[in-house]
């Protein structure tokens, strides 16, 4: 069969020298190509977690922000040590605060969806009787399923710094952490209920129920 090879090429030792030369020069190739390939997906990934790691710590700071003012305002008594003005501004802000959070979440997921619901319900605590107590237990429940995103946030970061079977590992860890969480939201702990929200006919159509 590779006779007519050899002869193409003035011989069996001539076109064996440039067969193995071919061979080499593909295999040198082959790992260029390779070497490259992974060193652009390790950019790729890296680039992935640290932007990933920048908006999980921009998250935790709004959020601690809105629970900060969220705890200001409920002290308001219209006193000198906290006048009115104060307190306006601090509620505006809290409720900037909350509508940025509000876009950086990811309406498909349960935690985030229930995030989500509670800021809904801290934006209108105003309107309620008992307002103070409303709020109270709002930054609370803010506070404890903010808790839950950021741990599933984190260890969605490991999964994607990971090799291949660290990440098989880190998957299972973080699913882990998504089940047990629905345990939690199935508890209620704290969730508002939409339909007893004085806004929900403005509710985002995957928070009516």
């Amino acid at each position: 069969m590779l006779k007519p090879f050899f002869d193409a090429f003035g011989g069996s030792a001539t076109a064996a020298t440039i067969l193995v030369a071919g061979i080499g020069l593909a295999g040198v190739l082959g790992g260029a190509l390779a070497s490259y390939l992974t060193s652009h997906q390790t950019a790729y990934v890296n680039a992935i977690t640290t932007e990933r790691m920048k908006w999980v710590n921009t998250l935790r700071t709004n959020i601690a922000q809105v629970v900060a003012l969220m705890f200001a305002v409920k002290s308001f008594d219209g006193d000198d040590d906290y006048p009115r003005d104060a307190f306006i501004k601090d509620l505006r802000e809290a409720n900037v605060l909350a509508n940025t959070v509000t876009l950086q979440l990811n309406p498909r997921s349960l935690v985030d969806r229930n995030i989500i619901l509670i800021l809904f319900a801290i934006q209108e605590c105003g309107t309620a009787v008992a307002w103070r107590e409303s709020l109270d237990a709002m930054a609370n429940a803010l506070g404890e399923h903010a808790q839950w995103l950021l741990k599933m946030e984190w260890e969605r970061v490991k999964v994607e710094a990971r090799s291949p079977l660290g990440k098989w590992r880190h998957r299972k860890s973080y699913q882990r952490i998504v089940d047990e969480y629905e345990q939690f939201a199935r508890r209620g702990n704290g969730l508002p209920q939409a339909r007893h929200l004085t806004r929900h006919a403005r509710l985002p159509e995957y928070l009516r129920s």
